[in-house]
């Protein structure tokens, strides 16, 4: 498996094959991201497929303003496309990929996402039995749910920090909110979760 160093590396350079990597890297994430923002107001699949390849093409367009991980800048792209879409159903005016969002923003704090969107298996789940995989894929449905129940932001937090393996400066980053904020909101999603998985005897 190549480098996403050396990918993105390329991409910047205008690769096509670079970007049809991050696409098959990125996309279902990315897909899944910007559902959990639209959805809210009604957004469809179609909608969704839509600002995700918007999201793509600007990334690609903008390919020469990338600065530091390539993740993190492009769910900062999804989280303006998807945004836009929810400001404008609610009736209100666009934002600029340029304008950062702010916590207090209306409309933004609003519709960050707050669902669980992938499980990535460890080594040893990796090789399991089929029953022990359906057990599995029983118990990540109960925590699916159990995350669907945070608040927006922690879940978003949560999802970026554990799912997506991102670092804290980067999550705030995506999440336009300091470093100590994402830290809190992470922090309270693993209690709820943890207490919720000793309530259940659900265990990961």
């Amino acid at each position: 498996m190549e480098d996403e160093t050396v990918i993105v590396s390329r991409f910047k350079s205008g690769n096509y094959d670079a970007l049809n990597w991050l696409i098959n890297k990125y996309l279902k994430s990315v897909t899944r991201y910007i559902s959990n923002i639209i959805r809210g107001v009604g957004g469809q699949q179609e909608d969704t497929e839509e600002l995700a390849q918007d999201t793509f093409m600007a990334a690609w367009n903008g390919r020469e303003t990338l600065k530091g991980k390539f993740s993190s800048w492009l769910f900062r792209i999804a989280k303006y496309k998807a945004c836009n879409f929810v400001r404008i159903k609610r009736g209100l005016q666009e934002i600029s990929l340029d304008e950062p969002i702010s916590d207090d923003d209306e409309g933004s704090a609003r519709c960050l996402c707050d669902v669980i969107h992938s499980h990535y298996p460890t080594p040893e789940e990796v090789v399991v039995m089929q029953e022990e995989q359906k057990e599995k894929e029983a118990k990540l449905s109960e925590i699916s749910k159990a995350i669907e129940k945070l608040p927006p932001q922690a879940g978003e937090a949560f999802q970026h920090r554990r799912l997506e393996e991102l670092k804290i400066k980067e999550v705030a980053e995506i999440m336009g909110l300091s470093e100590g904020t994402v830290k809190r909101l992470v922090n309270y999603a693993e209690q709820k979760l943890r207490k919720f998985l000793l309530q259940t005897n659900i265990f990961c």
